[in-house]
């Protein structure tokens, strides 16, 4: 009976582990780092590596892509194809794939 329970106890965890990575989003400190980088007057250089590293710090964004997708979505962070549209809205369209 006691293993019984433990397996639906970890059937749950395990299933609500996915759930939240699946489901998460990028955090406010995040984007909001991420939009001061995409105004600021620096070398682009800087600006890339910057956007870069404040991806791979956010644990959904760690979480979800690899670091070549991470590598391509600030690419389209910096791009000025999307330069319109925010942060946020990037990110998460791109999780969202």
């Amino acid at each position: 009976m006691k293993s019984v329970f433990a397996f639906v106890i970890f059937v749950l965890a395990s299933t609500s582990a996915l759930a939240s990575n699946k489901y998460c989003t990028v955090s406010k400190k995040t984007v909001s780092k991420i939009e001061q980088l995409r105004i600021i007057d620096l070398p682009y250089r800087t600006i890339e590596v910057q956007t870069v590293e404040a991806l791979v710090t956010d644990k959904c964004v760690k979480s979800r892509l690899s670091n070549e997708e991470i590598y391509t979505l600030s690419q389209m962070l910096l791009s000025h194809e999307y330069s319109q549209d925010s942060a946020d809205q990037i990110i998460n369209e791109f999780l969202a794939q």
